[in-house]
């Protein structure tokens, strides 16, 4: 993934914003650059940055050359609005009130989300490889002005952190989750949609392999849930398939 990432403020002279995009490259170690009025094209040309972290008066964003990402909540209202027919992720990996769960791909956390309102009093990890997706998806959970309240108390009750996921579950005591979940199709997204393209140089493509897995066996003590299309399952052995439409299942591996 890119490493050439700034941080700026919005274009105009916005010297209120310069603490604030300075903390930001602090914290996220990428490199803070003085706006100057330079439009983005510009700052593409003079940097040669893949992207650009920009921090605004409503909610900081990620500018690329396709286009920008600000956090939002997606589909997840959608989604959770009809409480008696739980969403597919929620049945396929059996949450359940006080559950602690790993989502080992965040992506945009939509997901996340859409999980943790079944949690009760339950938390839920989210692993994200991108430094600047989890810096904006974080900051998102805890600012972002949701559709329901059932999804701004869902919010509080993740934590994002910014890691490998086979670095972050090596790290993992054995059985120390309910559930872990991957959503490697977050990259296929972002190859067929349009609107996502935006983030393609910054997603991480690198294959689910057998070794993540297996780690995920050793951490899960109910389950690991793997969404993915139908017939490509690969050399990862399924104990149960929950079907999701007509091209997405929910391959689940039980402990």
């Amino acid at each position: 993934m890119p490493e050439n990432i700034c941080v700026v403020t919005t274009p105009r002279k916005r010297t209120d914003l310069e603490p604030r995009a300075i903390e930001t490259a602090v914290r996220t170690g990428l490199t803070y650059i003085p706006r100057n009025e330079y439009s983005f094209v510009k700052i593409f040309e003079k940097t040669g940055a893949a992207a650009i972290y920009v921090e605004a008066d409503d909610a900081p964003f990620i500018q690329t050359q396709k286009g920008r990402f600000f956090y939002h909540e997606n589909t997840a209202g959608m989604r959770t609005k009809n409480v008696s027919v739980p969403d597919p992720v929620i049945r396929a990996l059996d949450v359940r009130p006080g559950d602690s769960i790993i989502d080992a791909t965040m992506g945009l956390g939509c997901d996340s989300l859409v999980i943790a309102t079944a949690l009760g009093g339950g938390s839920l990890i989210g692993i994200e490889s991108s430094v600047p997706i989890a810096d904006i998806v974080k900051r998102g959970l805890n600012d972002y002005s949701y559709t329901s309240d059932a999804l701004a108390d869902a919010a509080k009750k993740i934590t994002v952190i910014r890691a490998d996921n086979i670095e972050y579950l090596r790290k993992c005591s054995d059985s120390s989750a309910d559930t872990v979940y991957f959503d490697p199709m977050f990259t296929d997204t972002i190859e067929t949609s349009s609107s996502m393209q935006r983030l393609k140089q910054l997603a991480d493509h690198s294959p689910l392999t057998t070794e993540v897995i297996e780690e995920a066996r050793r951490v899960a003590r109910r389950r690991v849930a793997v969404k993915t299309r139908r017939g490509s399952f690969g050399a990862i052995g399924f104990t149960d398939v929950i079907p999701s439409g007509n091209t997405i299942i929910y391959g689940i591996i039980r402990i």
